[in-house]
C-alpha cells in the first residue's frame, strides 16, 4: 500500500515520463471519470488534468488566465458555457478509452493507474 507522501512523489516526477508511451494516471471514481472525459472532449487533453482527485483546466492558452477546478458535473457546465469554444479541434484524432475506440479522443496505448 502506498502512503501518500509517496504517491506525490510519483506524480510530481510522472513529467519525466511525457516523451515516452507509458502514462500514470490517478485512480478516479466513474463519476470523476465522466467528467474528466466530457472535459477533455470540450477544451482539449492538454488543457484537462488530474491532481488529488480534482480537475483542473486552463479554459484557453492565454498565460493570464486563472486554472479552473472542477468536482462535479454543474461546475463543469459552469465552465463550458463560460468558455463554449475552449476546445481544441480533434474531430480526426482516435483514441482508445478503456476497451472502446470512438474518435475525438487520444491514443493511450499504455495505461497504469494508482
Amino acid at each position: 500500500m502506498l502512503r501518500y507522501h509517496d504517491k506525490r512523489a510519483v506524480f510530481v516526477n510522472k513529467k519525466k515520463l511525457k516523451n515516452s508511451r507509458q502514462v500514470i494516471t490517478e485512480s478516479l471514481t466513474k463519476m470523476r471519470i465522466a467528467i474528466l472525459n466530457k472535459a477533455r472532449d470540450h477544451f482539449g487533453r492538454e488543457r484537462v488534468w488530474t491532481n488529488d482527485g480534482k480537475i483542473l483546466i486552463k479554459p484557453d492558452g492565454n498565460p493570464g488566465t486563472k486554472t479552473v477546478t472542477v468536482t462535479t458535473t454543474r461546475e463543469l457546465e459552469a465552465a463550458t458555457s463560460r468558455w463554449p469554444h475552449g476546445s481544441v479541434n480533434t474531430r480526426n484524432i482516435n483514441v482508445r478509452r478503456g476497451t472502446q475506440t470512438s474518435t475525438n479522443l487520444l491514443d493511450v496505448s499504455t495505461h497504469s493507474t494508482f
